[in-house]
């Protein structure tokens, strides 16, 4: 039972052909080796073949061919005519080829380079090509080669001038040892660069004047290369390299001066143990201080050890190569004696199939032998790099450039743990965080050159990290504190949904602030007159006698460093609430929160006396407590233009306003802005739409402006020529239900993209809900989710697109949007049984716990009935979660609204 066989075409599976499995959602391989896989790329082995036929143009050469000049050639002991391929070898014994487009009267020909369809008119190899490690061993001059290369290398320059600086710059001691494993067919190449002390010491530093520096590479490299050609244009190349690559870096700054600082005798002991995380802490401070004064200097670079190459003798012209290279990237910071061995194989691949390159990867990885010391603060990144290549005759006919580098790195982050400037004093002490792994990367080049087209193909893999984690140590996170994503809550018969309350930190090794959603069994929470509540099942029951004003619940958390940390939310029992967040707007499109705005709110359109007066917090955000009725709100700030927004509540509603933008004073004069009218239904523009304009924000009665204008073929709109301000854009046409939105005119950085929908007429009885949203992220999903009179329960989304019950159509999803703005438009065509909750969920970010993408997404969920809007809800902004639980609807067409953003998936 939920075991799935993977059967084969009915055909069975073709030899050498290259298959793909995609496993959808919820379904994972049975292997443990692939349990994270979701894609599954695999092949039914063949002989090995190796063939070729040239085409009739093809003119074979026994001699050797001359070099061409300037595109010509000589031709004096050749017969050949305008048209034909000269194939051969030059006097180096390489394969050319040459396409003659002119016979010149001087014995040469004009040529260039032909197509690989103009010289092969079939080819097809197929098998494994494994380097041949006694060839390569029985060279004489290979360790000198290598010493050399290295001695060229930027590396070595680099290491040289860091370590001797202004001094004149030595040659190091090198020992290169070459060992063959014929059993393995790999080469073990281990290479020590021993650095003498300078006059002045090492790196700068005189404590080493009596100091040896060694860097020791130990490499144990092996290289197979799959090949599979199938004709001209159907070519898969892979190549695997298996490394056992062990590595150490010792640089040494004990020194006898060292042993008379009594704060640093016995920290370089293997055997002292620190009493707890806060002493080891405070003893890498004491360390990292002192250590950090001496030495901060980089080396970095790679070196190149030999090549290698392989023609295949079957297929003239065609043939392998490799350039092995080993390199390291080493921030020198303190005392490193760092050691790994770690058993890799990578393979990197690439193929042209229907036209296109597409490239592929797979690692095996394994570790053993771990011994680690460290002191201080350091980076180091070292590795094998082979560059391997499949060049037919040359690189502009056909060639495939693999790039994979496998290595090892091992990160130490530190950084203080400052929340305001004054909190500096030697009483601080610095978190670290260890990490040592393998990494992973490559780069892929291709070209194939076809008489149709050229192809050409760049991909750099991103690098994958993968850490050991018995080795990791050290506190990565810094505790700030608590929050809370929603600050307002409302109870329902004295039951309220506690919020997502969200642990805040500092991630020291990324370097940003981050957060974390608890587990409500691990906070206690208590009212503000001091009564203890429990959480079940992520509600809590009110006490009675709770102010119908509301109550403040604060939320407590005990915190692995010792330290409780707390955050207070407050539930609304009755009356309504609005709330909103101020921010300015920018030239970029970019918002940044305003502190201490004015937020003024007025009853109704009356803007004599303000009914309350308000400044923003930090965040930039504001609230009100009012009853049922309609408001005006007028904000203003310091630099920026003042915006007034009508606003409706109903009762014991949260309302939260769209987020409040506003526009510097530095916008003046005329400007412009536009967008796109679409219908609901179908999520296209609708041409011969009226557009017509009022002054301020949600202003849908009154007075219009003197401008007007229509929808062009594609449902665009464009407003030109009208004062820099913030306006009301009506939206009209027969057999639709007018709309609105609100846009801001500029006379700089003019937006184009103020896309909104309309819906066509419902029968009276039938509710459309339409969700659109701006231009990120790409993808929220709408979800209507309930139960059927049989107690099932029906989820109307995406992936089940209708809701049917006794074969009847209840309701639907029309339109699915995927690529921001939407609309997404689910209608309820008959009464529904019992109530029924709407929600959003932010599919572009589903994998995130800590995304506010959603809360910032400009979203607004549009209800209508019959030919009238009923409800309009906004994105409560600058909240973590990527589901928004938006309303509920009763039997009776009742909408309460809910309003909350939280990571907790809605059920019925």
């Amino acid at each position: 039972k939920g075991c799935y066989d993977i059967l084969p075409p009915s055909s069975g599976y073709e030899e050498g052909v290259k298959y793909t499995l995609s496993l959808p959602d919820g379904v994972s391989f049975e292997s443990e080796d692939l349990k994270d896989a979701r894609t599954l790329v695999f092949s039914i082995d063949k002989d090995a073949v190796e063939k070729y036929e040239f085409t009739d143009a093809v003119v074979e050469v026994d001699a050797a061919i001359d070099e061409v000049i300037d595109n010509t050639l000589n031709i004096e002991d050749l017969s050949v005519n305008a048209g034909d391929i000269i194939f051969g070898q030059d006097k180096n014994n390489e394969y050319v080829v040459y396409k003659v487009t002119e016979i010149n009267d001087d014995g040469t020909a004009t040529v260039t380079e032909p197509a690989i369809d103009e010289i092969y008119s079939d080819l097809e190899v197929y098998g494994e090509y494994v380097w041949d490690v006694d060839d390569i061993v029985s060279n004489p001059d290979l360790e000198i080669e290598i010493i050399e290369n290295v001695k060229q290398s930027s590396f070595f320059n680099s290491l040289m001038l860091t370590a001797y600086a202004a001094e004149a710059p030595r040659d190091g001691k090198f020992d290169v040892k070459i060992t063959p494993d014929g059993d393995n067919n790999s080469i073990e190449i281990e290479i020590t660069i021993t650095l003498e002390p300078g006059e002045n010491g090492l790196f700068g530093i005189g404590e080493l004047r009596n100091q040896q520096v060694s860097i020791t590479l130990s490499a144990e490299v092996g290289l197979s290369t799959k090949c599979n050609i199938q004709g001209i244009t159907n070519w898969d190349m892979s190549a695997s390299v298996a490394t056992d690559f062990s590595w150490k870096v010792d640089i040494s700054l004990y020194t006898d001066e060292w042993k008379k600082d009594s704060d640093l005798e016995g920290l370089f002991s293997e055997k002292n143990k620190f009493a707890n995380l806060i002493d080891y802490h405070k003893n890498v401070k004491k360390i990292t201080e002192k250590l950090n004064n001496l030495t901060a200097d980089v080396t970095g670079g790679e070196i190149k050890l030999f090549d290698w190459k392989l023609p295949i003798p079957s297929v003239p012209g065609l043939y392998f190569s490799t350039e092995i290279k080993l390199f390291a990237k080493l921030d020198i910071a303190a005392d490193v004696t760092i050691g790994q061995s770690n058993e890799t194989v990578y393979t990197v691949g690439i193929c042209f199939i229907r036209g296109d390159f597409e490239a592929y990867s797979n690692t095996y990885r394994s570790s053993r032998d771990v011994t680690l010391s460290l002191s201080g603060k350091a980076k180091a990144k070292t590795g094998i790099k082979l560059v391997i290549k499949a060049t037919l005759i040359n690189d502009k006919v056909a060639n495939i450039n693999l790039d994979p580098q496998v290595g090892l790195y091992a990160d130490l982050y530190v950084t203080f743990p400052i929340s305001e400037l004054d909190e500096i004093d030697g009483n601080n002490f610095l978190y670290s965080y260890f990490e040592p792994g393998v990494y992973f990367s490559a780069n892929i080049n291709a070209t194939l050159n076809v008489l149709v087209k050229k192809f050409e193909f760049s991909y750099e893999l991103v690098e994958k990290k993968f850490p050991i984690d018995e080795l990791t140590f050290g506190n990565k996170k810094i505790a700030m504190g608590l929050t809370v994503n929603a600050n307002t809550v409302r109870a329902v018969d004295k039951v309220v949904s506690v919020p997502d309350i969200l642990f805040e930190y500092f991630d020291v090794k990324g370097g940003n602030t981050d957060t974390e959603k608890l587990s409500l069994d691990d906070i206690k929470f208590v009212t503000n007159d001091g009564t203890k509540l429990k959480a079940t099942d992520g509600k809590i029951t009110l006490p009675d006698g709770s102010s119908s004003s509301g109550t403040y619940i604060t939320a407590t958390y005990l915190h692995t460093d010792g330290k409780t940390y707390s955050t207070t939310f407050r539930v609304l029992i009755s009356g309504s609430v609005i709330e909103g967040k101020v921010s300015a707007y920018g030239t970029d499109a970019s918002t940044q929160e305003l502190e201490d705005a004015t937020v003024k709110l007025y009853s109704g359109t009356n803007l004599t006396t303000p009914l309350s007066t308000i400044k923003t917090d930090e965040s930039g955000k504001f609230s009100f407590n009012v009853s049922k009725g309609n408001y005006t709100l007028v904000i203003s700030a310091d630099g920026y233009r003042t915006l007034t927004s009508n606003q409706t509540v109903g009762d014991d509603e949260i309302k939260y306003t769209e987020h409040i933008l506003l526009m510097d004073n530095n916008q003046s004069g005329m400007g412009s802005a536009g967008g796109i009218v679409s219908n609901a239904l179908d999520g296209k523009g609708l041409s011969d739409v009226t557009i017509k304009l009022r002054s301020n924000w949600n202003n849908t009665s009154g007075e219009y402006l003197d401008f007007q204008t229509r929808t062009n073929s594609s449902g665009r709109y464009t407003i030109e020529n009208v004062p820099v301000g913030y306006y009301t854009v009506e939206a009209s046409r027969h057999g639709y239900v007018t709309g609105h939105t609100n846009i801001i005119v500029l006379s700089e950085a003019e937006r184009s993209d103020f896309d909104f929908t309309i819906t066509p007429t419902l029968n009276e009885d039938e509710i459309r809900i339409v969700l659109t949203w701006g231009s990120s992220p790409s993808d929220l999903d709408s979800h209507l989710i309930g139960r059927t009179p049989s107690d099932n329960t029906f989820n109307v989304c995406y992936w089940d697109k209708v809701y049917r019950y006794d074969g009847v159509e209840m309701a639907n999803l029309d339109v699915d949007d995927t690529s921001s703005y939407g609309p997404e438009t689910i209608t309820i065509l008959e009464n529904i049984y019992g109530t029924y909750t709407y929600a959003v969920h932010n599919y572009s970010n589903r994998s995130s716990s800590n995304s506010t993408a959603l809360s910032f997404s400009g979203a607004v969920v549009r209800v209508f009935v019959g030919s009238v809007q009923v409800a309009e809800y906004n994105v409560p902004t600058d909240q973590v979660g990527t589901y928004w639980t938006v309303f509920e609807i009763a039997g009776n067409g009742r909408i309460r609204p809910i309003n909350t953003i939280s990571n907790t998936k809605p059920t019925a």
